[in-house]
């Protein structure tokens, strides 16, 4: 499971924080819906280029 959460405000003041729990396997399960309804695979890759999913049996040649 993942958590992610953001702070937000009203009139430019703090109001609170929006958090949302995200389980890991939900996304593994969408990423897989994606790949096969376009014949091919998804992934999922951080913004420093860590591959975060990769289906299993795959080449890892990215």
């Amino acid at each position: 499971m993942v958590t992610c959460s953001i702070p937000y405000q009203l009139a430019g003041r703090f109001a609170g924080v929006a958090t949302t729990d995200i389980r890991l396997d939900n996304v593994a399960t969408f990423m897989q819906q994606q790949g096969n309804s376009t014949g091919g695979y998804a992934f999922v890759v951080d913004k420093q280029g860590q591959i975060l999913y990769f289906p299993q049996g795959r080449s890892r040649a990215v």
